[in-house]
């Protein structure tokens, strides 16, 4: 498949509906409107040079530069995390502005050898969409790494409760939820969290003209673990 292609293939799985949603959510044009499903279709059509299935550096970065939303969405499914450079990831971020796009990005950046060095970096940062996803970043250290300890996660706790309501809207969901992540590694975590979400108290989020809402920490943690104690019995 060459990269026309591959483009030509990605415009004609748009859909207006599916376009009208990405909008609904915050998402600007250009797009084309492509289901996640599509885009999963599509990744495994895709073959690097080397023979990588659902991979292709190149073909990425030639999506990422079209501009599109959906080239883009797909571009951070298809960039292959084993070789993408620090400085195609820097210049990457500083053109998010949607939260779908950013989470997608998280998950690319996480499979990368700079996910720590990062997520360090970018939780601290004043921008919403930089900030949004050093604190997914962290989530998925929360949800898939067993190395780090509870001493790593609770220095984070306190900053997101002196921090979270100041945080710019789309930061500020994913600072909630990354709250959920950690609160979800063990009971002792999960009583610190619960504890800081009583302190926290409501977390406002705009949602814009979705029915989206926002996660209740504290409810959304004893729904883990309640269902955890039924998969035990």
């Amino acid at each position: 498949m060459t990269f026309e292609q591959l483009y030509q293939e990605l415009e004609s799985l748009g859909a207006e509906h599916t376009k009208n949603t990405y909008l609904k959510h915050g998402a600007s044009s250009p797009m084309f409107g492509v289901s996640y499903a599509n885009l999963g279709k599509l990744k495994m059509k895709v073959h690097s040079p080397e023979g990588k299935v659902g991979f292709h550096q190149q073909f990425a970065e030639q999506l990422w530069a079209s501009g599109n939303l959906d080239a883009r969405l797909l571009a951070c499914m298809i960039a292959d995390p084993a070789t993408i450079s620090e400085n195609t990831i820097d210049s990457w971020i500083k053109e998010i502005d949607y939260y779908a796009l950013a989470d997608s990005f998280s998950d690319l950046v996480y499979s990368s050898p700079f996910a720590m060095k990062k997520m360090l970096d970018w939780t601290f940062s004043d921008k919403e969409y930089v900030k949004r996803i050093g604190y997914t970043l962290l989530n998925s250290f929360a949800r898939l790494n067993t190395v780090f300890n509870n001493g790593f996660f609770e220095a984070y706790i306190t900053i997101v409760e002196n921090e979270i309501h100041h945080a710019p809207n789309r930061a500020k969901e994913g600072m909630n939820n990354c709250l959920i992540a950690i609160g979800s590694r063990n009971e002792a975590l999960k009583k610190k969290i619960i504890q800081s979400s009583r302190k926290i108290g409501k977390v406002e989020i705009d949602h814009g003209d979705t029915g989206c809402q926002t996660f209740v920490i504290e409810d959304y943690l004893e729904k883990i673990y309640a269902r955890r104690n039924m998969v035990k019995q």
